[in-house]
């Protein structure tokens, strides 16, 4: 499913080529350093971003899916959601990276979602979490799924 995600990602940066303005200084609404709150899209085009606003919830419901038939227990489907989640993030920017080289480095700025708000910050921050949360959500789900 990350690379699925990934492939959409490459056509998408290939098709808005000079489109899409650089991240910094856009307009922040709340920041936490490593992440930050827009206030608006950052796809100019109003049907693109609700297409890609609906890519997204369709993605998260995949991840809820997948989470609900993987255990009986609440705590083992919300782990395998986390894992679930990390694994995708993970291959998504894996698949980014072997396909455009891209992120050439790890702050390199990116949008993570655009729903509710757009998420924005440097690559660092999804690499980090994921793989963090990916750990700890596959222990608990071992350990209790």
């Amino acid at each position: 499913m990350g690379y699925v995600e990934g492939i959409v990602v490459v056509y998408l940066k290939q098709m808005l080529v000079g489109q899409i303005p650089p991240l910094i200084n856009r307009d922040v609404i709340f920041s936490l350093g490593l992440l930050a709150f827009l206030d608006r899209s950052v796809i100019e085009n109003a049907r693109l971003a609700l297409i890609e606003e609906t890519r997204e919830a369709a993605t998260i419901i995949i991840l809820l899916t997948v989470a609900l038939l993987s255990s009986q227990e609440v705590k083992g489907r919300i782990s395998a959601f986390f894992f679930a989640f990390s694994v995708w993030d993970l291959t998504y920017y894996g698949t980014l990276y072997f396909w455009l080289g891209w992120p050439a480095s790890i702050w390199d700025l990116d949008v993570y979602f655009l729903i509710p708000v757009p998420w924005a910050g440097p690559v660092l921050t999804p690499l980090a979490t994921c793989s963090i949360i990916g750990v700890i959500s596959a222990r608990v789900f071992l350990r209790n799924g």
